[in-house]
């Protein structure tokens, strides 16, 4: 078995280092961790918050943080969840689209195919290998706007597909859709019983006074939703 290649983030680290040892100037566009002070009453807030005694969360999380999320989900994209089945916290982004297809699909699942946008987000390819399907890339072009269109892939491709990702606003390219594009997509996969898992992390992320749609304002049935704060959620 072939070694894993590396991961994205360690490769730019790496190769700015080299560049540092060299004195060459660098403008690091790499990962955006914030440089600035959290603000003190946040800080304090968490104190506050914190219990004498911590324990294990439970696998769900607590309810109320899927309440939260539910809240959330009801005041930006007018959408009704049910925080005790239709929300699942996750440790994080990274992790939650890694751990997908390992949750899903299982030993004996004949459609091994994940379809996801390129460019976008490494962990796509990165569950799909790790977890023994077959990854997926589709090129996304400026001449249709960015906009991976599920029904161009074809009926072969479509019929060993078990999972799509769809990334709006979508990070690179900044591209944006509307919800004629998000029904046309759960459709298609509907059609060929596909999770349409959409990485909605950028729903607040804007210019202008339109708000970018969420996949939940089309259904709640056969899709996911992973958000910013880093839950899913799905029916």
């Amino acid at each position: 078995m072939a070694a894993p290649a590396p991961y994205f983030t360690l490769v730019l680290d790496q190769a700015k280092e080299d560049l540092a040892r060299r004195g060459v100037p660098i403008f690091d566009f790499g990962i955006g961790d914030p440089i600035e002070p959290t603000p003190a009453f946040i800080r304090q807030a968490l104190i506050e918050a914190l219990n004498p005694i911590s324990q294990y969360p439970t696998i769900v999380g607590k309810r109320q943080l899927r309440q939260a999320i539910a809240g959330w989900a009801q005041r930006r994209l007018d959408v009704t969840l049910d925080p005790d089945t239709q929300v699942i916290p996750a440790a994080g982004s990274k992790e939650a689209i890694f751990h997908l297809p390992l949750a899903l699909i299982g030993p004996d699942e004949r459609r091994r195919r994940i379809v996801y946008p390129s460019p976008s987000y490494p962990v796509y390819a990165g569950s799909a290998r790790y977890s023994g399907c077959v990854a997926h890339p589709v090129a996304l072009s400026e001449s249709n706007g960015y906009r991976l269109e599920l029904e161009d892939l074809g009926q072969q491709v479509l019929a060993e597909t078990r999972i799509a990702w769809i990334n709006y606003p979508h990070n690179p390219t900044g591209a944006s859709i509307d919800l004629d594009y998000l029904r046309r997509q759960v459709e298609v996969a509907s059609a060929h019983d596909i999770l349409l898992c959409a990485d909605d992390c950028y729903l607040d992320l804007y210019f202008g006074d339109v708000l970018p749609p969420g996949i939940l304002q089309v259904t709640r049935q056969g899709v996911l939703s992973k958000e910013r704060v880093g839950h899913l959620v799905r029916r």
